[in-house]
């Protein structure tokens, strides 16, 4: 039932002309059918919702009274207060140096930075630290550009002679060829291969082009309101000409080592820490609109993913699914190792923020278009995706409230498994649920739902 539902509900008119014919059915009877099932599938689904909800609860307030519970809702007060001490004193120091040094404190607290968000903090100040982090990124970005260029002109010509003479004989072996290069020559790095075919080939494809006149530039991809603060940092590299046409991107493997140490070199702190990432067309965490000939329709495409925009009209959308899932498992992975480390309260950080980017891609991904079909969420999403991002929304809250702890979170999606009516037969976990998100992302850019 649910899937004739799905199906019927975003089958055009050529398949169901097609369906029409094979069951002996017309359009009208059809699309009366299909009304009938959605509609009973509607109130399944509310049904089965509610059930879960309901489920979930309870699970969450039985963890808050364990002594589990009361330790994990402890330290949940410690990270507020302990944010709360921070802001405090970036808003009372005089001194320069000593703000710098405050705001990358701060920038390392993911609970403190949603604080720092909330409306009794001045814009005045989040504009301040807005400006501090821009100007470091500034510093960061451009010792990481001048890094780059340097590696294409200063290139090692044992490399510009096997990538421009050897390799192309090499046919279907060049992999081989490559490897073989690599032994003979063991302070040579396969990064540095790739970076030369990248800059032999610019240099084929633009005649004329000098070696010399190839740069880099970088670029941010934010979707930041202005007057707020990020809680990352995602930054791509791109090699341009002199004029300022785009070539292509820098790929990650070459950018990111260069980047990461330029911004220890100017902070004293790594990129995981602050939570910067280096990306280009090829990285998994790259909002991927796919090949562009204009780096404004690129940059176009990426603002309207992030803001929202595109939502059911990605080009890439199994991409933009894995990017959503990818994202938020790579946070659960870093809980799951802060969790054996002994660190509890850092974990709990780590998971809330999992699940936190996950209802950020919700609001950009799913909910304007649901909205734009003027459908009810309780009624399009399957249950169990719904009762999860419920239980995301109450663990984003809570990270500046106090009143609902990540731990709580982890257990209340425990209980949406198998148990719960409409559970699929799979236990949940926050990496399944992260799943669910990307595939029905991927489901809705690829067939729609029509709205009812």
């Amino acid at each position: 039932m649910a899937k004739f539902a799905q199906r019927t509900a975003w089958m055009g008119p050529a398949a169901m002309d097609k369906l029409s014919r094979a069951t002996g059915l017309s359009e009208g009877q059809l699309r009366e059918l299909a009304s009938w099932t959605w509609n009973e599938l509607t109130k399944e689904r509310r049904l089965w919702g509610s059930r879960a909800a309901a489920r979930a609860g309870a699970a969450g307030g039985d963890f808050a009274a364990s002594q589990a519970g009361k330790a994990a809702q402890k330290n949940l007060e410690k990270r507020i207060a302990d944010g709360k001490k921070l802001i405090d004193r970036l808003q009372s120091t005089t001194k320069q140096k000593e703000f710098d040094r405050l705001v990358l404190e701060l920038q390392r607290s993911k609970t403190a930075v949603a604080l720092a968000n909330e409306a009794g903090v001045p814009n005045a100040l989040r504009a301040r630290i807005n400006k501090t982090l821009a100007e470091i990124s500034r510093k960061v970005d451009k010792h990481t550009c001048k890094g780059i260029v340097g590696r294409v002109r200063g290139v090692d010509k044992r490399l510009e002679r096997f990538v421009g003479e050897e390799l192309p004989k090499a046919g279907t072996k060049a992999g081989s060829s490559i490897d073989q290069f690599l032994r003979n020559n063991p302070d040579l790095t396969r990064e540095g291969v790739m970076l030369e075919q990248r800059i032999q080939g610019f240099l084929r494809a633009n005649p004329g082009l000098k070696r010399s006149e190839i740069l880099v530039r970088s670029r941010a991809v934010s979707g930041v309101d202005p007057i707020k603060l990020g809680r990352d940092k995602d930054v791509f590299f791109q090699f341009v000409t002199r004029r300022g046409k785009v070539l292509g991107d820098v790929h990650h493997d070459i950018s990111a080592p260069i980047y990461n140490q330029k911004l220890t070199a100017a902070t004293g702190l790594t990129a995981e820490q602050l939570d910067h990432t280096v990306t280009s067309v090829w990285h998994p965490d790259s909002y991927n609109p796919g090949r562009m000939t204009s780096d404004g329709a690129r940059k176009q495409m990426v603002d309207d993913i992030i803001g929202g925009r595109a939502a059911g009209r990605l080009a890439r959308p199994e991409d933009i699914g894995d990017t959503v899932s990818g994202k938020a498992k790579e946070w659960f992975e870093r809980a799951r190792g802060l969790e054996r480390g002994g660190d509890a309260s850092a974990a709990a950080e780590a998971w809330a923020e999992g699940m936190r980017q996950l209802g950020k891609d919700y609001g950009r991904h799913i909910d304007p278009f649901l909205k734009s079909k003027g459908l009810d969420p309780a009624a399009a999403l399957p249950p169990r995706l719904k009762a999860a991002l419920d239980i995301f929304r109450r663990v984003e809250e809570g990270t500046t409230s106090g009143g609902y702890t990540p731990e709580q979170g982890l257990k209340a999606l425990e209980s949406l498994s198998c148990r719960t009516p409409g559970g699929g037969g799979v236990p949940l976990s926050p990496d399944r649920a992260a799943d669910d998100m990307g595939k029905f992302i991927e489901m809705i850019n690829k067939w729609g739902i029509q709205g009812r």
